[in-house]
């Protein structure tokens, strides 16, 4: 409460009563308008509560004074008779001032700081220090560096350029960062700025007001109302204006603005720098520009004092400071004439007289004068700076170059256009003719300017090779050209695309104001300058550059000097002549990460003798290059030489072993280059056999528009001047989208230049903080604030920006089985059922669900097992990687070739032994096809995802958690906990003998010629040591190879799991693999490799676009000029087709659709033709055996029947049963047991009908009279019968009761796979059934080799997917080699030949050499040749025996017969018999064997 004493004294003149005084209160005028009793009660109240504290008076005065004004009201000065003055209370900062207008009290600036930039880059301080700086690259001019957070911060950057001489700058652009905003100031941009990299006309308003941009003169100006002043003006020169309340808190080149200029010389890390160029270069900044420089290098320039004198004379410089008369008379007292002349003269001066540069400053010293408002007299006619008074007389151009004048403009304009090429092997001709071809497969510089006329911009192009197939084959890759600051790269198959500074990025594009221009022509991306250089690539195999002669002498690299002297082509990088063509590329190579490039071909190179290039030099071929008379290029003789073309031509095919798709490539090369010569060339696709497919909604023109209508441009054919060329034209109502034709309203979205196609997403920054996305329903790109989730970072990667996991865990599975979790825990598991590897367990949405399944199966002791199969399952896709099917995957049940992607979203390949799965979401799974599984994810599914692997939360101590979420350390339990599925017979652990091995049984593994060889210090991994502890692997390998006595491939597979994680790290290792040792084998046209590129070649993907960045991997792989196709290694030219897609061999028909509605053939030279199908009545479209096609809705079964008779029987002679005789059988003791309810098999009856078994057995058994063996036999059929239908079958045989004998080592079991328990087993999976039989079982730790159980120690080899014995020997399929077999799977060779008179062949079962044999032939047509040479037609249709044993001959009995029909006029073999005494043998032509 407030008594009366305190009301009154709160109320009188000296406290609030200063508010309603009247009569002279400051106040006064203001009562009319705003109440003064409530404000007076309030002050009164407040006063009380806080007892009479100022500050609070203070505040109550200050609100009545504000709502005055509010009104309009003016109010006198309130704070001196109640003691209110502001200033006691502000604190102000150092060159701050308190002031009070209208009676509001801030903190006012003393005064402005300048600093300023001109001409020749001379630039003076806010504390006044001057200083001369040349530098070209990007600068920190002035930054707040303080820690005042009540200061607005802001940066201002200045890129320079040089405009005539290396060592001559001028200021380019003005960057400012303020108020989140980035603001661009360009010179040549007048009129305009640009925000956050987006051109805005003037003037400009943001942040309501406190950034003003608008133009002055030809001057730009930036205000804030902070202070801040930036103006830029079209003459080079910059002023920088700020209030001295940011005294001593700046850095830059503009000083710290403390009054003091000995201290500006401060470099970014605070060290006083004592010369100018290392004071600003401690302020560059990154930027794009790879040609900028701090400082001349060479050849710099001075000014002496005589050419001082002559260019400070009235009719240069000297105006500027000429006082009477002078233009600038009346100027000198308000702008200081005196540094604008120094300047004049050191920039005049340094550029040799230089009109131009004269006449700039003087209109920049112009521009100040009128700023301050000063009349300027008539300058430019003394000085001769009127604007068209120059004349070729006085324009000087360079070399090859002729001036000329155009629009009222003189310019030079160059002579000519030289022209420098690459195509095919490469095959390369530089500007100045010099023809050469080069196999190198690095990155290599093919032209670049390295000249010193700094007024010739600047550039370079390399470009990247790949072989393809073969060390001595190598192709064009990616061409890379560095220009005006960018990297614009044009990959191979990126059609309709480049790569801007790294990004992928859809064409047309224009950059730099229009400086460069890159575009789709043709076959073509054209990427066009300002200043005449032309670089044309077909997105696989021509590059063509094109160079204006006023680059003449000035360029090097691959393409020569362009001096037309081919003599002096050859120079190396180094500046000296060059004899060898391998020695000059080398020395233009440029520095890439393809640890695999290599500059020649080093081993295996192919060759091409004289005959087969004599083969391709016919009209069927290369021969139509040079065909005169009628042939399609005649014309173009007399104007491109086809002698070049030719040679190339026939090197190329020939080395490509006649590939029909590298003569249409040599073919369009000299085709394409007598265009570009405006030379009329005819159709030269249809003799050749070039066709050429065009994509959908598109139709071929050999003389179609080069410039397509496209989303960006659709009126660009209108307005074309390039000449016809060979293209792919949009049908009618289509238009270009990057690399499809869509229809008009399909199209997508242009955005800052560039285009985008519908629904495509992309970052819009550097930082990945805007995410846009095209809405063609709106027409544009629409953007929304998105960031990185903290576990990644923004970057690029293989031209896509997006937001990448900065780490990876990985899990796996190796041997029998020893898991290793994502965390690190490792842990045994024997379960042979299928199994939760490791999957998506949370709820974030912005996680991409994934599983992967692991099965796994024993292999000759049912105490381990191995991984068998890995599944993932994404994207409602099943991809499966099996050990039935090495080097194979099945997608949806369907077997497809390797390498196969999935709409972007997966893509799954081979890398050394390992076949990998990779997602969009950069998840990996990898498998062997042995036992080695591997999962690799993003640290941003950490504790994310559960399984055997465990969540991956660094955490390896809670890796053991159940499905249900409880922990438990049973490791039995917890795998058990993730199976997902059964297979027969799968048990979660071992069960029965489950003996593993002491650690004296383990003694003998641990020496150096098995398992110690990962651990010894001196031996081939050692460099692996220090980054992978052996001694885990050096356990597991003991471990296995203990269990299975030394076993050769168990050995190799437990020490490749460590090379494996050695070689994942790029650590490389020592050979350790030997003849005698884990020899290697590998399939045919392959061999072994321990650091062997990990993204072979192949037919799908022969030309890769992303660089392999994986590290080198062991494996087998393609000899030279072989590829893979699929899981084989296929000759070049035997490569097959990519359909949709996906690829297909060569000759394989295929369903292109899962309806089956659509049958394709892949035909030569990557041809598909397809026509409708559809399946029959009694089939469907489904997937079997991993194929998909027609197949049989249902299948017929064979059973005996009642009544049946058979006329080669007993006839007559067969016995009679009635039912009295059978009687005694139908009890459960006998015959009964097959129906019996409660029988052993009860469980079969609803499956197979028993009561066909069941007459039977009742009638042999009644002809046999009872014979005990007869029952058995009857019983045995109908366990089978049940066990082949996966019935379930009960123990039915006892010692007593049909017991069964088994071989030594072996015992009878109900239920068995005994194909899993084989020798053979051992090395690959058995092809054989998932039922189990009953049968012999080998006794633990012995397998079955055939014939009989082994010791795992005596098994033999596996050879070609041949089981041989120990000591058994073989010879290879051409007999140049004879290996022997022996123990624990080793496999010796020797080699050896067969003579003349001898042929390698089989004879009874086995390849030997021997003599030569009759041959009889039967070929379509039809032609038979007899086995001594006789040819003949056969002309009617019909069975005809083909050969047959002669009668009373004593050998064995055959007879051949072979079926002819006529198909489509052509009478071809249709079917073959063969008979024997034990059978008969029919294959037909559908593939069908009986």
């Amino acid at each position: 409460m407030c008594d009366e004493s305190q009301r009154d004294l709160y109320g009188d003149d000296s406290h609030c009563g200063v508010i309603s005084k009247a009569a002279g209160g400051p106040f006064r005028e203001c009562h009319s308008r705003v109440s003064a009793d409530d404000f007076f009660d309030s002050c009164i109240y407040d006063m009380c509560l806080n007892e009479g504290d100022k500050s609070i008076l203070c505040e109550a005065l200050e609100a009545y004074a504000k709502a005055c004004r509010k009104h309009g009201v003016t109010v006198d000065d309130w704070r001196t008779p109640s003691s209110c003055d502001a200033c006691k209370a502000l604190k102000c900062r150092t060159k701050e001032t308190c002031r009070t207008e209208d009676g509001h009290t801030s903190c006012s600036p003393d005064y402005m700081g300048t600093c300023l930039g001109s001409g020749d880059m001379h630039y003076q301080t806010f504390d006044g220090l001057k200083f001369d700086f040349q530098g070209t690259c990007t600068y920190t001019l002035a930054k707040y560096c303080g820690s005042d957070t009540t200061l607005e911060p802001f940066t201002i950057d200045e890129k320079n350029a040089n405009r005539v001489s290396q060592d001559i700058s001028f200021l380019r652009v003005i960057n400012i960062y303020i108020y989140g905003y980035n603001i661009s100031i360009y010179k040549r941009e007048v009129g305009n700025v640009r925000l956050n990299g987006v051109i805005t006309s003037l003037p400009v308003m943001l942040k309501d007001g406190k950034i003003r941009l608008y133009q002055k003169g030809l001057s730009t100006v930036m205000q804030t109302d902070v202070g801040l002043r930036v103006g830029y003006n079209k003459n080079w020169h910059l002023e920088i204006t700020l209030p001295s309340s940011y005294y001593g808190a700046m850095c830059g080149l503009c000083g710290n603005f403390n009054h003091n200029p000995e201290d500006d010389m401060m470099s970014s890390n605070g060290i006083k720098v004592s010369t100018i160029v290392g004071w600003a270069a401690s302020w560059k900044i990154q930027d794009r520009d790879p040609f900028c420089w701090d400082y001349c290098q060479e050849n710099c320039l001075t000014c002496n004092e005589s050419k001082r004198d002559l260019y400070g004379d009235d009719s240069h410089c000297g105006v500027i400071s000429k006082a009477a008369g002078g233009p600038f008379r009346e100027c000198h007292s308000r702008v200081s004439p005196d540094n604008v002349f120094d300047n004049c003269i050191y920039d005049v001066c340094l550029n040799e007289g230089n009109k131009t540069i004269l006449c700039v400053a003087l209109e920049a010293y112009a521009d100040s004068c009128g700023d301050h408002g000063v009349t300027v007299y008539d300058w430019r006619t003394p000085s001769s700076c009127d604007e068209s008074g120059e004349t070729c007389k006085t324009l000087k151009c360079r070399t090859k170059e002729t001036c000329k004048t155009e629009d009222g403009q003189v310019t030079c304009v160059p002579d000519y256009v030289g022209t420098c090429w690459g195509w095919g092997d490469p095959h390369y001709h530089t500007f100045d003719g010099l023809k050469f071809d080069f196999q190198g497969t690095c990155t290599y510089t093919i032209a670049k300017y390295c000249g010193h006329d700094r007024s010739l911009e600047p550039f370079t192009i390399d470009e990247k090779n790949d072989n393809r197939g073969s060390q001595a084959i190598s192709f064009l890759r990616v061409t890379n050209i560095y220009v005006y600051g960018y990297n614009i790269s044009i990959y191979k198959r990126e059609v309709g695309k480049v790569r801007l500074n790294g990004v992928i990025t859809s064409l047309p594009v224009t950059l730099s104001d229009g400086k460069i221009r890159v575009y789709q022509s043709g076959f073509r991306a054209v990427l066009q300058t300002d200043f005449g250089l032309r670089v044309a690539y077909n997105w696989d195999w021509h590059l063509v550059i094109t160079l204006p002669s006023s680059y003449y002498g000035a360029t090097c690299g691959l393409c020569g000097n362009f001096n037309q002297n081919p003599e002096d082509d050859m120079t190396s990088a180094s500046g000296t002549k060059v004899s060898s063509i391998v020695g000059w590329a080398a020395s233009w190579k440029v520095q890439d990460r393809d640890p695999f490039c290599w500059d020649s071909c080093q081993e295996n190179c192919v060759t091409c003798d004289e005959s087969t290039r004599e083969l391709y030099g016919g009209d069927s071929h290369c021969g139509l290059i040079s065909k005169a008379p009628g042939g399609p290029f005649r014309e173009c003789h007399s104007r491109v030489n086809s002698s070049e073309f030719f040679d190339s031509c026939i090197y190329d095919v020939c080395l490509n072993r006649g590939t029909t798709k590298i003569l249409c490539q040599a073919l369009e090369a000299y085709a394409a280059t007598c265009r570009d010569h405006g030379v009329t060339v005819y159709d030269w696709r249809m003799p050749s056999g070039c066709a050429l497919p065009c994509p959908e909604n598109s139709h071929y023109e050999a003389c179609g528009n080069a410039c397509p209508a496209s989303c960006s441009d659709r009126t660009a054919p209108s307005s074309c001047r390039e000449p016809c060329m060979e293209t792919c034209q949009c049908n009618d109502g289509y238009v270009l989208s990057t690399d499809k034709c869509v229809p008009l309203g399909s199209c997508g979205c242009d955005y800052n230049g560039r285009y985008y196609k519908p629904s495509e997403e992309f970052w819009d920054d550097e930082n990945c903080r805007s995410r846009c996305r095209c809405d063609s329903s709106l027409g544009t790109v629409v953007c929304r604030k998105s960031s990185c989730k903290a576990k990644e970072r923004c970057s690029v990667v293989n031209g896509v920006r997006d937001c990448h996991a900065i780490s990876y865990s990985t899990c796996i599975g190796t041997g029998d089985p020893h898991y290793t979790t994502f965390d690190g825990k490792k842990y045994d598991f024997m379960g042979t059922c299928i199994y939760q590897f490791a999957a998506l367990c949370s709820e974030d949405p912005t996680l991409t669900p994934f599983n992967v399944k692991v099965e796994n199966n024993n292999r000759g002791s049912k105490a381990v097992s191995f991984t068998k199969t890995v599944t993932l399952e994404v994207y409602n896709m099943t991809i499966s990687l099996s050990q039935e099917h090495p080097r194979k995957i099945q997608v949806n049940g369907v077997f497809v070739d390797l390498p196969f992607s999935h709409q972007h979203k997966f893509k799954a390949y081979i890398s050394g032994v390992h076949g990998f799965i990779q997602t969009d979401f950069d998840l990996r799974v990898s498998f062997d096809w042995y036992s080695y599984a591997r999962v690799i994810i993003p640290n941003t599914y950490a504790n994310a995802v559960c399984g055997l692997c465990g969540n991956a939360n660094q955490d390896p101590s809670d890796d053991l958690t159940m499905k249900d979420g409880t922990q438990t350390s049973d490791e039995i339990q917890f795998a058990d906990s993730w199976k997902v599925g059964e297979v027969p017979g799968c048990s979660s652990s071992c069960t029965g003998d489950c003996s593993v091995c002491s650690e004296a049984q383990k003694q003998p593994y641990k020496g150096d010629q098995y398992c110690g060889v990962l651990t010894r210090q001196n031996g081939p991994f050692r460099q692996c040591h220090g980054a992978i502890d052996p001694a885990p692997f050096f356990d597991d390998c003991l471990y296995d190879t203990c269990q299975y006595k030394g076993h050769q491939d168990t050995l190799c597979s437990a020490i490749s799991a460590y090379v494996t994680s050695c070689q994942a790290r790029g650590i490389r290792i020592g050979q350790w693999r030997s003849a005698s040792f884990c020899r290697p084998t590998c399939p045919l046209n392959s061999h072994y490799e321990l650091c062997g590129i990990s993204c072979p070649s192949n037919c799908n993907d022969l030309w890769a676009l992303d660089r392999c960045e994986k590290p080198c991997a062991e494996g087998c792989f393609c000899d030279a000029g072989f590829t893979l196709s699929g899981d084989k290694c296929i000759p070049v030219a035997q490569c097959g087709c990519v359909h949709q897609g996906r690829y297909y061999g060569k000759g394989e028909e295929f369903y292109a659709s899962a309806s089956c509605q659509e049958r394709c053939l892949c035909k030569d030279n990557g041809v598909v033709e397809c026509q409708a199908a559809s399946c029959g009545a009694n089939e469907e479209c489904r997937a079997e055996n991993g194929v998909l096609g027609c197949h049989a809705t249902g299948y017929g079964t064979c059973v005996p029947v009642d009544g049946a008779t058979c006329s080669d029987g007993c006839g007559e002679k067969c016995p009679v049963c009635d039912a009295a005789q059978t009687a005694p059988y139908q009890t459960e003791s006998s015959c009964g047991l097959i129906p019996a309810t409660s029988g052993p098999f009860r469980d079969c009856h609803s499956i197979i009908n028993p009561v066909e078994y069941f007459n039977h057995c009742l009638y042999d058994m009644c002809a046999t009279n009872g014979r005990g063996e007869t029952l058995c036999q009857s019983l045995q059929a109908y366990v089978a019968a049940c066990q082949a239908a996966g019935a379930k079958v009960e123990t039915w045989r006892t010692a007593s009761f049909c017991p069964l004998a088994c071989p030594a080592n072996s015992h009878y079991e109900l239920c068995t796979r005994s194909c899993d328990f084989t020798c053979a087993s051992l090395f690959a999976p058995p092809q054989c059934t998932g039922k189990c039989f009953e049968g012999c079982w080998c006794d633990p730790e012995y397998v079955s080799d055939g014939e009989a159980c082994v010791s795992m120690d005596r098994c033999g080899c596996v050879h070609n997917g041949r089981y041989i014995k120990a000591g058994e020997s073989f010879v290879s399929s051409n007999c140049s080699e004879k290996c022997t077999c022996h123990a624990s799977g080793e496999v010796i060779c020797e080699e050896t030949n067969c003579t003349e008179e001898e042929k390698c062949m089989l004879r009874n079962g086995v390849r030997s050499c021997v003599k030569q044999v009759g041959r009889c032939t039967l070929a379509p047509g039809i032609w038979f040749t007899s086995f001594d040479g006789v040819e003949r037609e056969v002309l009617l249709d019909g069975a005809y025996e083909l050969s047959s044993l002669c009668e009373g001959v004593a050998l064995p009995s055959f007879r051949m017969v072979v079926s002819v029909f006529r198909e489509g006029g052509l009478a071809v073999p249709d079917s073959i018999s063969v008979f024997f005494d034990e059978g008969l043998i029919h294959v037909n032509k559908k593939k069908e064997i009986w």
